[in-house]
């Protein structure tokens, strides 16, 4: 649908759809392609300054383009406030070829420096079948993934703070859980459930990670070292997505992680990967 307009501020009209209100004219705005909504606004001031003032009218198109993920790490990443000149920006940028999106090199060469100089690096982030998941604006929780070269006996975990320009390799709490290494396994940011039972003073707006599913990755660091029996790489992890692995944050900047496994009722696949999964309900549920 390509939407026709007039000039009627140039000639002293006022435009027909400065008779709707302000959230009839939202309402209309939502449903048009980015360019009709650019063409709508220029039909008189008014409509001008309601459609370009709305956060919400631009947000929605960014998230629509780039996903949740993008959007808020950019706005971090940028130093934008979280206000409809950001989105539009976002917008621009991600349509535009002259000023697309690129990679941020500088943001990554700024996060690997934090890291200690005999880091083995290559072993540490070198993967391939890992999710990553946008935990709030800043953080970015890396989990799993076949990591032939490390050596750590329990599933992986890399926290990126965006904000603090920092990879963090996270301390474990105490009482945190040991899940088995993994491959191909579906993850996303959900609420916090009172099962994870964080300890006193862990940040309560910061989701945690619910992990499903995956095959194991047989191990690594050490080629003599046989994998337990059941975790030889290519097997299913057990329990399949009936087994709920969390990822929960104990403090603000991901510096500390707490693992915590439950089991699910109900009728779901006992192995499972290549599969995805999505928080809806404030976090409440996952499809």
């Amino acid at each position: 649908m390509t939407l026709r307009v007039h000039p009627f501020a140039a000639n002293n009209m006022s435009s027909p759809f400065e008779v709707l209100s302000e959230d009839d004219l939202l309402v209309v705005a939502s449903l048009l392609p980015i360019p009709d909504v650019l063409r709508l606004s220029s039909t008189g001031q008014a409509v001008h300054a309601t459609l370009m003032r709305s956060r919400q009218l631009w947000r929605t198109a960014a998230v629509a383009l780039l996903g949740e993920p993008l959007v808020g790490l950019h706005r971090v990443a940028w130093k934008e406030k979280d206000c409809p000149r950001f989105y539009r920006r976002l917008l621009r940028a991600g349509r535009s070829s002259e000023h697309g999106l690129a990679y941020a090199n500088k943001l990554r060469r700024e996060v690997v420096a934090t890291l200690p100089a005999a880091t083995p690096l290559k072993s540490l982030i070198c993967t391939t079948g890992h999710s990553a998941t946008a935990c709030g604006a800043g953080l970015v929780a890396v989990i799993g993934g076949w990591r032939a070269a490390d050596p750590t006996p329990h599933l992986h975990c890399l926290v990126i703070d965006v904000v603090g320009r920092a990879l963090r390799v996270p301390t474990l709490t105490q009482a945190s859980a040991s899940p088995v290494r993994r491959m191909r396994h579906a993850s996303c940011a959900v609420r916090t459930p009172p099962w994870a039972a964080l300890p006193a003073g862990a940040p309560a707006a910061l989701p945690s990670v619910l992990v499903l599913g995956g095959a194991c990755d047989g191990g690594g660091g050490d080629a003599r070292r046989e994998p337990p029996v059941g975790q030889e790489r290519g097997d299913p992890v057990q329990g399949g997505l009936l087994k709920l692995t969390l990822l929960s944050f104990c403090d603000a900047d991901g510096a500390t992680v707490q693992w915590r496994e439950a089991s699910a009722m109900g009728s779901a696949p006992a192995s499972i990967w290549h599969h995805q999964c999505a928080s809806f309900a404030g976090g409440r549920r996952v499809c």
